[in-house]
């Protein structure tokens, strides 16, 4: 069997800064076409997707519209989960009412729980979205176990886990470790760190795809791809995407002349000191909010800020 894996897609209709292009939904649905164009022309029975399926947790009806548009009739299936860029406030509480779900009821794609999903007894799959930690599998009840027992089994989790801290002194869990951290499973499906890794723990795959979207010039040389993996052979291929120099798609007059000062200097220091540092900057955030007592309602604005852009 294979399965093409795919990282954060971040699906939005508004430019990113220093993005140029003149439509950038189009863009955005160009990368889900190649996808899907992908997964045929290498045979893949099952599409598996990251989280941050969209960039917001509101995004445009007309962007949902074009997506179940694009996506409905095609027979590959497509599973993904919740990124923290899926949920309202981050939370948990707001999956049931994501706009993934509202492709689930479109039919156009299957979110996986944080249980086991059966595909014809072939596959097993587990999720584990944002703030989620995987169930251990051989604790969870199967309803058939025998039927089971020969199954391909992949954790599909978005979580910060890197083979390169993004900061100095950034706690990053190895995909070595979250491996033996989480065991029993065959293949790890990891999002929310950007960049592509593939590592091998004995016959287990760790992988993250990365990001198929460029969204700030700071990304501008990384090169969008997702990866067809065999099952059976245990082998991974990578697929690049046809996408447009950096130099065509992005403003790189003055990068780098002039930062704005950042409203959260000195965040992460006061969270180091009071014990509290996850490895996001929502984690922190988040502490953040408990530690002072920060009321729901202010809350709410301050994610609302954030998720504009």
């Amino acid at each position: 069997m294979k399965l093409l894996l795919v990282g954060d897609m971040h699906l939005r209709i508004k430019a990113p800064q220093r993005r140029t292009d003149d439509d950038f939904m189009e863009t955005c649905l160009g990368k889900l076409r190649q996808v899907y164009q992908i997964a045929y022309d290498h045979d893949c029975m099952d599409i598996i997707q990251v989280g941050d399926f969209f960039d917001r947790p509101d995004p445009s009806k007309k962007l949902l519209a074009a997506v179940i548009k694009q996506m409905i009739g095609d027979a590959t299936r497509f599973f993904t989960i919740h990124g923290q860029h899926d949920m309202a406030y981050h939370t948990e509480a707001s999956m049931e009412s994501s706009a993934l779900r509202v492709l689930e009821a479109a039919g156009v794609l299957q979110v996986v729980e944080n249980r086991p999903t059966f595909n014809a007894g072939e596959l097993l799959l587990v999720g584990a979205s944002f703030g989620q930690r995987p169930p251990t599998l051989s604790l969870i009840d199967l309803p058939n176990p025998d039927q089971f027992r020969g199954a391909f089994k992949v954790l599909v989790a978005h979580t910060m886990v890197g083979d390169k801290p993004l900061w100095p002194g950034q706690d990053l869990p190895s995909p070595r470790a979250y491996a033996k951290a989480h065991p029993g499973y065959d293949l790890y499906v990891l999002g929310d760190y950007h960049y592509d890794f593939e590592t091998w723990v004995g016959k287990r795959a760790v992988i993250n795809p990365g990001c198929l979207i460029r969204k700030t010039a700071a990304e501008r040389d990384h090169k969008p791809k997702v990866m067809v993996f065999d099952t059976e052979a245990r082998e991974a291929e990578d697929v690049y995407l046809d996408v447009a120099p950096a130099s065509d798609v992005f403003d790189l007059d003055g990068l780098g002349d002039d930062k704005p000062a950042n409203v959260f200097d000195g965040l992460t220091d006061r969270l180091k000191k009071m014990g509290s540092v996850g490895v996001s900057f929502a984690e922190n955030l988040n502490a953040y909010f408990d530690a002072e007592k920060t009321p729901e309602r202010i809350r709410k604005l301050i994610w609302q800020e954030l998720e504009k852009e």
